[in-house]
Parts: C-alpha cells; sequence; structure tokens
C-alpha cells in the first residue's frame, strides 16, 4: 500500500536532484484554531478545532522557470473516529500547484499556469479568502508585468467544468492594473464571467480605486459597476466605497469606512440590480462573523449598507489589538420596516509570539435587529470567539 503523501517526498527528492534545479525552498505551515459560536447556524451553541496543513516546494529551474506545488489537508479534530482505518484522504488536496516563466521575450513579463492563489488588489472581487483554512485558489493562467509606473496582470480562470459534472461551463476572465498617479495610488479592474450551459449568463465588473495619504492622514474611494446578464435577467448594479483614516498617535489608528452595495428593490422584473462581490474575501469588509461571506445571497438580494469605526493600536512591537464597530443597513428596504439589519463588534489580538510563531485570539458580539430574522441569517445576540495558533516557514 502507498501511503498519503509518499508521491509527494518522491518528487521532492527528485526535484532537489542536482543539476535539475538551481535553488528549491521548501514551505510547510500548521495553523489550529479553536472557535466557539452562539448560536450556531442550527439555534444552538457549538465548539470545534480546525486544522490546516500544508507543505509545499518551490524550485527555480533554468531559463527563468519555476514551479510551485502546494499540498493541503484540512479537517475538524475528531472527525476521523479512528486514524488506523482510514484510507480516503478525502480532506487532503493540491491546493496550488503552477509553473510561472519569467522575463517573457526579455521583458518584464510573466506567465503562470495552473492551480493558483489570485489576490488581486485588495481582495475585494478576487481574493485568497484566507480566513477559511481551505482559502481560495483558482485553476487557469495569470499573465502581469511590472514596472517603474505600475503592476498589470490579466487572468483567465476555469472556474467550473460541465464534463466533470458542473450545472454550467463558468470561466472568469479579467485584467487588475495598479498605478502610480499623482502622489496617489490608482487601481483599474474590469471582470468578465461567462457562463454557458443550462443557466448562461454574461455578466461584465468594471472599476477603480484610488488611495492617497497626507501626512497623517488618508483617504480612498472605489467604485464598481456591473452590467450583462444573469441567466435570462439584465444586470444593472453597483459598488461605492470610501474610508478616511488617521494616525492619532505613532501607536493608535482610527478609520471611518462606508461600504454600499447595490440591492434589488423588485426581484420579480427581469432586471437584476443587486450588486455580486464575485470571488472576493469578504471577511475582511463585512463583519468578523461572516454573516455576509457570500453577497448576494446572505443579503436574500436587498444590498448592503456598512458603517464602521475601526481602531487600530500597536500596544507593543509584537503585539496589536484591533476594534472594529459595524452598523449594517439594506440598500433596498422593500417591505420590511426597517432597514436595520444589525450591529457588530469584532475585537482582535494578534501577538508575534517568536519568529515563525503567532497567535491571533477575538471575539465578536453581533447585536441582532430584525432585519437579520428576514433574511433568516440570525434569529438572535450571536457571541462568536476564537484563538488561533500559526506556524509557517
Amino acid at each position: 500500500m502507498v501511503r498519503k503523501g509518499s508521491w509527494f517526498l518522491g518528487l521532492l527528492l527528485v526535484t532537489a536532484s542536482p543539476g535539475f534545479a538551481q535553488q528549491v525552498t521548501l514551505h510547510g505551515q500548521v495553523r489550529p484554531r479553536y472557535e466557539f459560536r452562539d448560536p450556531a447556524p442550527d439555534g444552538r451553541a457549538d465548539e470545534f478545532i480546525s486544522m490546516r496543513v500544508r507543505a509545499g516546494i518551490e524550485a527555480a529551474l533554468a531559463n527563468d522557470i519555476a514551479v510551485f506545488i502546494q499540498l493541503q489537508d484540512v479537517r475538524l479534530w475528531g472527525e476521523e473516529t479512528g486514524t488506523a482505518s482510514d484510507f480516503s484522504a478525502d480532506n487532503f488536496d493540491l491546493h496550488q500547484g503552477w509553473l510561472t516563466v519569467s522575463r517573457l521575450g526579455g521583458s518584464n513579463a510573466w506567465l503562470r499556469v495552473g492551480r493558483q492563489e489570485s489576490p488581486l488588489g485588495n481582495e475585494r472581487l478576487v481574493g485568497t479568502v484566507d480566513w477559511l483554512q481551505q482559502a481560495q485558489s483558482f485553476d487557469g493562467v495569470r499573465l502581469g508585468t511590472t514596472g517603474s509606473w505600475g503592476e498589470v496582470s490579466a487572468i483567465a480562470f476555469k472556474i467550473a467544468e460541465e464534463t466533470a459534472g458542473a450545472t454550467d461551463d463558468l470561466w472568469l476572465f479579467g485584467g487588475f492594473a495598479t498605478l502610480d498617479a499623482g502622489g496617489g495610488d490608482l487601481a483599474a479592474f474590469g471582470f468578465y464571467e461567462r457562463t454557458r450551459g443550462v443557466t448562461g449568463g454574461d455578466q461584465a465588473t468594471v472599476g477603480g480605486r484610488y488611495e492617497r495619504s497626507l501626512g497623517r492622514v488618508d483617504a480612498a474611494v472605489e467604485g464598481a459597476l456591473q452590467f450583462g446578464t444573469r441567466g435570462a435577467a439584465d444586470v444593472a448594479a453597483f459598488l461605492f466605497a470610501a474610508h478616511a483614516g488617521a494616525d492619532v498617535t505613532d501607536r493608535l489608528r482610527l478609520t471611518l469606512w462606508w461600504d454600499y452595495l447595490s440591492g434589488d428593490a423588485d426581484p420579480t422584473d427581469d432586471d437584476v440590480r443587486v450588486f455580486s462581490t464575485l470571488f472576493a474575501t469578504n471577511h475582511k469588509y463585512y463583519g468578523y462573523a461572516d454573516l455576509f461571506t457570500n453577497i448576494p445571497v446572505h443579503t436574500a438580494g436587498r444590498g448592503l449598507q456598512d458603517f464602521a469605526l475601526k481602531a487600530t493600536l500597536a500596544a507593543s512591537e509584537r503585539v496589536g489589538i484591533d476594534a472594529d464597530l459595524h452598523a449594517f443597513r439594506f440598500a433596498e428596504q422593500r417591505r420590511l420596516s426597517s432597514a436595520r439589519v444589525g450591529e457588530e463588534l469584532d475585537l482582535t489580538l494578534r501577538w508575534t509570539v517568536r519568529p515563525g510563531l503567532g497567535f491571533t485570539g477575538g471575539y465578536t458580539r453581533v447585536f441582532h435587529a430584525a432585519g437579520l430574522s428576514a433574511i433568516n441569517r440570525l434569529t438572535e445576540d450571536m457571541d462568536f470567539a476564537y484563538a488561533m495558533l500559526n506556524v509557517a516557514f
């Protein structure tokens, strides 16, 4: 019997053989996390420990070619009642596996082919979702180039394959540019989703972001438009976001946020006006309780407004404390008596225990409002707490 992971060890030995690779780097991570939630989605209190284990190898080959292979196991402690009888390796997966060719045609351009993480910009539309133990990666290609002016990349990712059993074929194409513009940073992006099959559709998302710092103060504005079709319906939706922050002292920073994601006032007509956040890392934007990770599904098509005040305190060189207060409102109230969805307080402690070892702990309190009940997300106030260790090299 071939033991799980033995083929990876063999690949490691072959890749590290003299004369084949110029440089070989090993990567690894162990990230256990305890979570408590009351109430959980089933209405009862729940607690569990999950763990991510990663092993990776990166090899720099001749002719500006690099290869990266990263295997990942994600599981809950105790979900296997007996490891001695487990032969399936259900939770064992290829998280990344790509090859990169650099300096195409003698330029600064590079091409990456295979399964890959793709954190584009601030990850508001395409990100790694690293909070999830399984995280997010994509199958496809990415072409990029850099210069003194900034960076540009283009993607073509296959999201779903009908031949493999999916309902539809789904592609994501796009481009993202970050440019130096007049003392600030300008980002411009465009994405196109092409669905072929039972549902069909071709939705485009275009927009940009501008951020600038003036001494101890900085501000940013961001906007995006969506158009095209989702199934048989026409799309006309938008997102607007703004923030302003200030370093109050050398250790304390305060930031005001406002996010507006359009909603649909009449879901029965042939027009869709609710914004979709595509493949975003929503955990970093709309509260750590993760009530709105799948937008527009988790807002029942009503859209979302998020007014937030965020504070970051550098307690010491190795300890940081964050406090975020969110006030959620629907963008479209429809027939509800109030647009209020609820409020959320997120407290986070970050501690670098020693190089390579970090601890993160947090407590979240969600203050329930009728809007959360109306969209079947929560029926009462909720407490959420976690403690996580992260060892990586």
